[in-house]
Protein backbone atom coordinates (compact mmCIF):
# COMPACT_ATOMS: atom_id res chain seq x y z
CA UNK A 1 0.00 0.00 0.00
CA UNK A 2 1.46 3.55 -1.01
CA UNK A 3 1.80 5.92 2.18
CA UNK A 4 -0.23 8.38 2.36
CA UNK A 5 2.51 10.78 2.20
CA UNK A 6 3.54 9.63 -1.00
CA UNK A 7 -0.06 9.50 -3.28
CA UNK A 8 -0.22 11.65 -6.05
CA UNK A 9 -2.41 14.98 -5.29
CA UNK A 10 -5.54 13.87 -7.33
CA UNK A 11 -6.71 17.40 -6.94
CA UNK A 12 -3.39 18.83 -8.63
CA UNK A 13 -4.56 20.90 -12.08
CA UNK A 14 -1.68 18.65 -13.98
CA UNK A 15 -3.55 15.41 -13.00
CA UNK A 16 -6.81 17.06 -14.21
CA UNK A 17 -4.70 17.99 -17.18
CA UNK A 18 -3.86 14.31 -17.84
CA UNK A 19 -7.35 13.06 -18.47
CA UNK A 20 -8.55 16.09 -20.69
CA UNK A 21 -5.34 15.48 -22.26
CA UNK A 22 -6.49 12.19 -22.79
CA UNK A 23 -10.15 12.44 -23.54
CA UNK A 24 -9.77 15.23 -26.21
CA UNK A 25 -7.06 12.61 -27.80
CA UNK A 26 -10.54 10.32 -28.56
CA UNK A 27 -12.49 13.06 -29.15
CA UNK A 28 -10.48 13.90 -32.01
CA UNK A 29 -9.57 10.46 -33.22
CA UNK A 30 -13.02 8.89 -32.93
CA UNK A 31 -14.38 9.22 -36.17
CA UNK A 32 -11.14 7.70 -37.34
CA UNK A 33 -10.22 4.61 -35.15
CA UNK A 34 -12.30 1.01 -35.53
CA UNK A 35 -12.21 -1.94 -32.96
CA UNK A 36 -10.37 -2.53 -30.91
CA UNK A 37 -8.41 0.79 -31.08
CA UNK A 38 -11.44 2.58 -30.94
CA UNK A 39 -12.48 0.51 -27.82
CA UNK A 40 -8.89 1.07 -26.16
CA UNK A 41 -8.51 4.90 -26.56
CA UNK A 42 -12.27 5.12 -25.70
CA UNK A 43 -11.84 3.53 -21.76
CA UNK A 44 -8.35 4.83 -21.47
CA UNK A 45 -9.87 8.32 -20.10
CA UNK A 46 -11.41 6.11 -17.70
CA UNK A 47 -8.94 3.82 -16.94
CA UNK A 48 -6.28 6.72 -15.83
CA UNK A 49 -9.46 8.13 -13.49
CA UNK A 50 -9.63 4.14 -12.33
CA UNK A 51 -5.81 4.25 -11.90
CA UNK A 52 -5.71 7.93 -9.90
CA UNK A 53 -8.41 6.67 -7.74
CA UNK A 54 -7.00 3.28 -6.75
CA UNK A 55 -3.84 5.38 -5.84
CA UNK A 56 -5.83 7.45 -3.35
CA UNK A 57 -7.18 4.07 -2.36
CA UNK A 58 -9.88 4.47 1.13
CA UNK A 59 -13.00 2.27 2.32
CA UNK A 60 -15.11 4.97 0.35
CA UNK A 61 -12.86 5.24 -2.78
CA UNK A 62 -12.98 1.26 -3.33
CA UNK A 63 -16.60 1.50 -4.43
CA UNK A 64 -15.52 5.03 -6.87
CA UNK A 65 -13.31 2.40 -8.18
CA UNK A 66 -15.96 -0.10 -9.35
CA UNK A 67 -17.78 2.66 -10.54
CA UNK A 68 -14.70 3.62 -13.11
CA UNK A 69 -14.40 0.09 -13.69
CA UNK A 70 -17.23 -0.93 -14.77
CA UNK A 71 -17.69 2.62 -16.61
CA UNK A 72 -14.44 1.52 -18.46
CA UNK A 73 -16.44 -2.11 -19.39
CA UNK A 74 -19.18 -0.17 -20.13
CA UNK A 75 -17.16 1.75 -22.74
CA UNK A 76 -15.31 -0.90 -24.42
CA UNK A 77 -18.74 -3.31 -25.20
CA UNK A 78 -20.46 -0.37 -26.18
CA UNK A 79 -17.59 -0.13 -28.59
CA UNK A 80 -17.38 -3.65 -29.79
CA UNK A 81 -18.81 -5.02 -32.66
CA UNK A 82 -20.28 -8.18 -30.79
CA UNK A 83 -23.76 -9.38 -30.43
CA UNK A 84 -26.04 -7.88 -27.92
CA UNK A 85 -23.11 -4.93 -27.35
CA UNK A 86 -25.81 -2.42 -26.62
CA UNK A 87 -27.17 -4.48 -23.68
CA UNK A 88 -24.19 -5.80 -22.24
CA UNK A 89 -22.89 -2.28 -22.33
CA UNK A 90 -25.94 -0.67 -20.48
CA UNK A 91 -26.02 -3.36 -18.00
CA UNK A 92 -22.31 -2.82 -16.86
CA UNK A 93 -22.99 1.44 -16.90
CA UNK A 94 -25.66 0.13 -14.41
CA UNK A 95 -23.71 -1.51 -12.23
CA UNK A 96 -21.59 1.59 -11.84
CA UNK A 97 -24.56 3.73 -11.13
CA UNK A 98 -25.16 1.40 -8.27
CA UNK A 99 -21.97 2.10 -7.13
CA UNK A 100 -22.65 5.63 -7.56
CA UNK A 101 -25.41 6.14 -5.51
CA UNK A 102 -23.86 3.70 -3.11
CA UNK A 103 -21.58 6.16 -2.45
CA UNK A 104 -23.87 9.42 -2.62
CA UNK A 105 -26.49 8.12 -0.42
CA UNK A 106 -23.90 8.07 2.87
CA UNK A 107 -23.91 11.40 3.10
CA UNK A 108 -27.50 12.33 2.22
CA UNK A 109 -29.96 15.68 3.58
CA UNK A 110 -33.56 15.81 3.78
CA UNK A 111 -35.47 15.39 0.51
CA UNK A 112 -37.16 18.83 1.80
CA UNK A 113 -33.96 20.75 1.49
CA UNK A 114 -34.10 20.31 -2.58
CA UNK A 115 -37.51 19.79 -3.65
CA UNK A 116 -37.25 22.44 -6.30
CA UNK A 117 -34.26 20.43 -7.93
CA UNK A 118 -35.92 17.26 -7.69
CA UNK A 119 -38.68 18.45 -9.29
CA UNK A 120 -36.92 19.74 -12.32
CA UNK A 121 -34.86 16.53 -12.29
CA UNK A 122 -37.63 14.15 -11.98
CA UNK A 123 -39.95 16.05 -14.73
CA UNK A 124 -36.86 16.23 -17.22
CA UNK A 125 -36.48 12.24 -16.81
CA UNK A 126 -40.14 11.50 -16.91
CA UNK A 127 -39.73 13.94 -20.01
CA UNK A 128 -37.25 12.06 -21.63
CA UNK A 129 -38.96 8.34 -20.56
CA UNK A 130 -41.79 9.62 -22.57
CA UNK A 131 -39.73 10.35 -25.59
CA UNK A 132 -38.14 7.40 -25.75
CA UNK A 133 -39.44 4.19 -24.08
CA UNK A 134 -42.43 4.27 -26.73
CA UNK A 135 -39.07 3.38 -29.22
CA UNK A 136 -37.33 0.73 -27.86
CA UNK A 137 -39.48 -2.40 -28.44
CA UNK A 138 -37.64 -5.28 -27.39
CA UNK A 139 -35.49 -3.16 -25.27
CA UNK A 140 -37.53 -1.44 -23.45
CA UNK A 141 -37.32 -3.43 -20.12
CA UNK A 142 -33.62 -3.16 -20.02
CA UNK A 143 -33.66 0.40 -21.27
CA UNK A 144 -36.76 1.12 -18.77
CA UNK A 145 -34.65 -0.25 -15.48
CA UNK A 146 -31.16 1.55 -16.61
CA UNK A 147 -33.34 4.86 -16.90
CA UNK A 148 -34.83 4.21 -13.45
CA UNK A 149 -31.57 3.48 -12.14
CA UNK A 150 -29.77 6.59 -14.09
CA UNK A 151 -32.76 8.35 -12.28
CA UNK A 152 -32.47 7.29 -8.77
CA UNK A 153 -28.27 8.57 -9.08
CA UNK A 154 -29.37 11.41 -10.07
CA UNK A 155 -31.53 12.42 -7.39
CA UNK A 156 -29.17 10.82 -4.62
CA UNK A 157 -26.67 13.22 -6.23
CA UNK A 158 -28.72 16.02 -5.87
CA UNK A 159 -29.54 15.03 -1.97
CA UNK A 160 -25.70 14.57 -1.40
CA UNK A 161 -24.57 17.19 1.09
CA UNK A 162 -20.40 17.01 -0.32
CA UNK A 163 -18.93 18.74 -3.24
CA UNK A 164 -21.28 20.59 -5.62
CA UNK A 165 -18.97 18.66 -8.24
CA UNK A 166 -20.86 15.53 -7.29
CA UNK A 167 -24.29 17.35 -9.02
CA UNK A 168 -22.85 18.58 -12.17
CA UNK A 169 -21.46 15.81 -12.72
CA UNK A 170 -24.89 13.42 -12.26
CA UNK A 171 -26.25 15.93 -14.51
CA UNK A 172 -23.76 15.95 -17.07
CA UNK A 173 -23.93 12.14 -17.17
CA UNK A 174 -27.60 12.01 -17.42
CA UNK A 175 -27.57 14.42 -20.11
CA UNK A 176 -24.54 12.07 -21.95
CA UNK A 177 -27.28 9.25 -21.89
CA UNK A 178 -29.62 11.08 -23.17
CA UNK A 179 -27.88 11.95 -26.05
CA UNK A 180 -26.93 8.18 -26.69
CA UNK A 181 -30.91 7.38 -26.37
CA UNK A 182 -31.77 10.09 -28.95
CA UNK A 183 -29.15 8.80 -31.63
CA UNK A 184 -30.03 5.43 -30.35
CA UNK A 185 -34.01 5.70 -30.69
CA UNK A 186 -34.12 8.73 -32.72
CA UNK A 187 -31.43 8.90 -35.20
CA UNK A 188 -27.93 10.48 -34.80
CA UNK A 189 -27.75 14.15 -35.21
CA UNK A 190 -24.98 16.40 -36.51
CA UNK A 191 -21.93 16.24 -33.71
CA UNK A 192 -23.45 13.69 -32.01
CA UNK A 193 -20.80 11.43 -30.60
CA UNK A 194 -18.68 14.69 -29.65
CA UNK A 195 -21.75 16.15 -27.78
CA UNK A 196 -21.96 12.59 -26.08
CA UNK A 197 -18.74 11.30 -25.34
CA UNK A 198 -17.20 15.06 -23.96
CA UNK A 199 -20.23 15.09 -21.84
CA UNK A 200 -19.58 11.80 -20.32
CA UNK A 201 -16.42 12.21 -19.46
CA UNK A 202 -16.68 15.49 -18.02
CA UNK A 203 -19.06 13.59 -15.99
CA UNK A 204 -16.63 11.44 -14.71
CA UNK A 205 -14.33 13.80 -14.22
CA UNK A 206 -16.58 16.02 -11.92
CA UNK A 207 -17.79 12.52 -10.04
CA UNK A 208 -14.60 11.19 -9.13
CA UNK A 209 -12.92 14.64 -8.29
CA UNK A 210 -16.00 16.24 -6.38
CA UNK A 211 -16.08 12.31 -4.71
CA UNK A 212 -11.92 12.36 -3.32
CA UNK A 213 -12.47 15.74 -2.44
CA UNK A 214 -15.04 15.25 0.13
CA UNK A 215 -13.08 11.60 0.97
CA UNK A 216 -10.42 14.06 1.42
CA UNK A 217 -11.85 16.43 3.82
Amino acid sequence: MINQADKPNFLASSWKAIYVVLAVIYLLMMERLSFPYSAIVKALPIGYLLLTCFMTISRLNIKLCLALMFSAFGDVLLASPIELSFELGLGSFLIAHIFYIWIFIRKRGKLSQYKNQLFVLGLYCVSMAAFILPLTEQLFLPVAVYMLTITIMGISAVLFQGSSLVKLGAISFILSDSFIAIERFHGAFEGSGLVIMSTYYLAQLLITVGVIKENQQ
